[in-house]
């Protein structure tokens, strides 16, 4: 091979080369310019949304403790008070299925500041109620420590159906959101959500703190229910279409 036809040979050779680099290069601009415009056309947004509500239940748990040197005696007492406790309860519209037993110990009490004396078998009965009669709680509460009962060991108020309000405030989250993405695409129209992701929910009960009842029911003191708070997360891709 002579060296005229090797030369040539070789130029042919570096302008393919030229060739397929250059082609490459044109597509490779056209794919990312492709995926420019995709982009440009969509935006993504956090919404918010808070409500606060009045809770329209009560769970409370109140109990009886009776103390006796002998522990049927002490068991005896309790029950009996305990079945009159489950009649008030009942006499103010109390349904049986809202009333359970959460605790029930029998235990030796002893007085350590006196060289642990004994005291004798104390029997602790607990059971938990639920009302919706919120605004009469403090009224029934006086009744019942009337009755016998002389604790209470908490009571938390809450909004039953909670998947109805918090699909209220989810709605918000999204409204909120779409107003942040007409603001930052300066109210661009026809905007859609394309892609919606529900980052967090929080919902907070209302707790009124465990507390002992004294005998004398005029020591009750008017309890409020507070408000329950909702909060919702949502992720939103909106696309101008």
């Amino acid at each position: 091979m002579n060296k005229t036809k090797k030369y040539f040979i070789v130029g042919v050779s570096l302008l393919m080369l030229v060739a397929i680099i250059f082609l490459i290069s044109a597509n490779a601009n056209n794919y990312v310019y492709a995926n420019a415009v995709d982009t440009t056309n969509k935006i993504t947004v956090v919404g918010k949304g808070e409500q606060t509500y009045n809770p329209d239940t009560a769970y409370v748990t109140i109990g009886i403790e009776t103390l006796n040197s002998s522990v049927t005696v002490a068991q005896q007492e309790n029950a009996t008070i305990m079945n009159n406790v489950i009649e008030v309860l009942k006499n103010n519209n109390i349904l049986e299925e809202d009333i359970k037993t959460t605790s029930y110990r029998i235990f030796e009490k002893y007085d350590t500041h006196f060289g642990d004396r004994f005291m004798g078998n104390q029997v602790s009965n607990y059971i938990e109620f639920k009302t919706k009669d919120i605004d009469n709680l403090s009224s029934l509460l006086s009744t019942l420590t009337e009755n016998g009962v002389n604790s209470v060991n908490g009571i938390r108020f809450c909004i039953e159906d909670t998947n109805s309000k918090y699909n209220e405030v989810l709605a918000l989250a999204i409204n909120n959101a779409k107003s942040k993405a007409e603001a930052l695409t300066n109210n661009a129209k026809n905007l859609v959500a394309t892609e919606i992701i529900e980052e967090y929910s929080y919902y907070n009960d209302c707790y009124f703190d465990s507390y002992s009842l004294a005998k004398d029911a005029s020591n009750i003191t008017n309890i409020s229910a507070g408000e329950v708070k909702i909060c919702a997360s949502v992720r939103v891709v909106f696309e101008q279409q």
